[in-house]
């Protein structure tokens, strides 16, 4: 998987959002879905949170946003 090339703290940090969160994967799947450069990191914690019914911050979604970018999968907010 894409994931496979991480390392470090990027891994570390996947990794333990795994085990703390259950179905991380899905959550995963669907920020992806809203990184589409028109939402910014504070509204997709948002439309997380209602999604889930779990509180996200943005912060979370940054570091998110940030290791995905760092995969080539999505350009992280600020850098578009």
């Amino acid at each position: 998987s894409a994931y496979d090339s991480l390392r470090g703290e990027d891994k570390r940090w996947i990794d333990e959002q795994r085990k703390r969160r259950a179905g991380f994967d899905l959550l995963l799947f669907e920020a992806l879905g809203f990184m589409d450069g028109r939402h910014n990191n504070r509204e997709i914690a948002d439309l997380l949170s209602i999604e889930f019914g779990v509180e996200i911050g943005d912060s979370w979604v940054s570091r998110l946003a940030s290791i995905l970018g760092s995969l080539g999968l999505v350009r992280p907010e600020g850098m578009r």
